[in-house]
């Protein structure tokens, strides 16, 4: 499972990486560069969420965090728990 976690957290840095690059682009419109920022925002988001889950496994979490998944305290999650929380949120 961390793996693949692992591989989708490089996708989405990659992707993070392009559209940072594009929006430094002198020649695109602004309507372009309106969805360019969305987009960016919308992956920043995403990676945020999924080092939720690595910070858990790394012990390195603070207590207060919410669950992205079940948007429950991950104090109050076991082990199996965040797995079924981590495949959750992998899959929405």
């Amino acid at each position: 499972m961390s793996t693949n976690h692992d591989k989708k957290l490089s996708e989405l840095y990659d992707l993070k990486e392009m559209y940072e690059t594009r929006l430094k682009s002198d020649n695109i419109d602004k309507s372009l560069k309106i969805h360019y920022q969305i987009m960016l925002d919308s992956i920043n988001e995403k990676i945020e969420k999924r080092q939720i889950f690595r910070k858990y496994f790394t012990q390195r979490l603070e207590k207060s965090t919410v669950c992205p998944s079940c948007h429950k305290e991950m104090s109050s999650h076991d082990t199996a728990q965040v797995i079924q929380c981590m495949r959750n949120f992998i899959k929405s």
